[in-house]
């Protein structure tokens, strides 16, 4: 019974070339396109799990704010000051790293 699906099929791909084709390579590119999404929410979920306490890790995030301007996409970045501010200021606060990209490597 089998067998005759699997003919069937195979006569209909070839009867129908271009519409077989158009298709398979629809199916390719979807099935393609959710893997990859899937990889970059898994990758996205997956960020700084490696942390005892995860939960409490919190990363700073500064905005620019130009005259006669609206302001601009933040960037994980904050002016030095930030930090010793932080400390001050906020008694949750237990302790502050901060990460400077030389040539495009993180040091």
């Amino acid at each position: 019974m089998f067998e005759n699906y699997v003919k069937t099929a195979f006569r209909n791909l070839m009867r129908q070339k271009l519409f077989s084709t158009i298709n398979i390579v629809g199916l390719a590119i979807g099935l393609a396109a959710s893997i990859l999404i899937l990889l970059f929410v898994r990758d996205e979920l997956s960020y700084d799990n490696f942390w005892a306490k995860k939960d409490q890790v919190y990363r700073m995030q500064g905005t620019i704010h130009l005259p006669g301007r609206a302001p601009g996409a933040g960037s994980p970045s904050a002016m030095a000051p930030a930090a010793p501010a932080l400390l001050a200021d906020f008694d949750d606060v237990a302790s502050i790293t901060r990460i400077t990209y030389v040539n495009g490597a993180g040091v």
